[in-house]
């Protein structure tokens, strides 16, 4: 897992969360004020699920369901993104549906997606067949080609979304994060993480990184400390699973982020991240733009 600059380094980090939405709704970027940009690095928080509509509804009207308008599927559902960047080649959301099916071809995105509630059940061109539940989450990538359905319990969940020149090279295979490892029970033994910068001790497991090195998924569990940030390099999602950090910005303004709770840190960024003495464990999801 890649972290954070070393105060004299170019590079950044990685500290701490998926359906463009999923089958790639659009969004108008010019006028939704609500959307935080590169130009703009200020957090942006991704609201706990009982604060979504309240949240959502404060700021624009949370989108109607509706047909996603493709004569490959007849899925009813809605989205938010909370964070469109880089042109739209990086977003963040939150993307509900009824159930029903799509066609999966010609995909020019790579994605993260982690189910908060409901099923879905994703058969490749070859007919394999993948079930996913609340609490995992899968890694789409780009040129997957098959189904996607939305089984009768509907669906919500996280999406992180990373739109690729259609000609560049891709993974074949759609990546599982399993409930298993996503709760630590797979990692290894806890190291110093980059202790030039900062006095934690961590341990993680990746499991996606896209072909040109600029997407990358996985988990990260963290001791107490804290960790200093300057001029973050990438543009990255973390999803609390469970503990809590505090995010200080240069300005002095801070956010405390729990367990059911995101943020997404913006390229540019500065500040501090407190990790509560209870640690913290994370899914994380970082775009490098160059």
């Amino acid at each position: 897992m890649k972290f954070l600059t070393k105060i004299k380094f170019p590079k950044v980090f990685l500290l701490l969360l998926a359906v463009t939405a999923f089958v790639g709704v659009a969004v108008d970027y010019e006028t939704s004020g609500v959307l935080a940009q590169e130009a703009q690095p200020s957090l942006v928080r991704i609201e706990k699920e009982s604060e979504w509509k309240k949240s959502l509804g404060e700021m624009v009207p949370y989108e109607e369901f509706a047909p996603y308008g493709s004569e490959d599927n007849d899925l009813i559902g809605a989205e938010y993104k909370y964070y469109s960047g880089f042109g739209g080649q990086f977003e963040v959301g939150v993307w509900e549906s009824l159930p029903g099916t799509t066609i999966v071809k010609d995909l020019n995105y790579e994605e993260l997606i982690y189910i908060l509630e409901g099923s879905m059940t994703a058969i490749d061109h070859e007919g394999n067949i993948q079930n996913y539940g609340p609490g995992e989450g899968l890694v789409m990538p780009k040129d997957w080609a098959g189904t996607h359905t939305v089984n009768e319990d509907g669906i919500r969940a996280i999406f992180a979304a990373y739109k690729l020149d259609p000609k560049a090279d891709a993974n074949s295979e759609m990546v599982r994060l399993d409930r298993e490892t996503l709760a630590g029970e797979r990692f290894g033994e806890f190291q110093p993480f980059d202790p030039d910068v900062s006095y934690i001790m961590a341990r993680d497991h990746e499991f996606y990184k896209s072909k040109d090195g600029k997407y990358s998924v996985g988990v990260w569990e963290v001791q107490p400390g804290q960790v200093h940030f300057v001029d973050f390099n990438y543009a990255e999602l973390h999803y609390l699973l469970q503990g809590e950090i505090v995010m200080t910005s240069s300005d002095g303004s801070s956010q405390t982020y729990t367990a059911g709770e995101g943020v997404v840190i913006p390229k540019g960024w500065n500040g501090t991240a407190m990790v509560s003495e209870s640690g913290a464990r994370m899914i994380w999801n970082w775009y490098l733009h160059e």
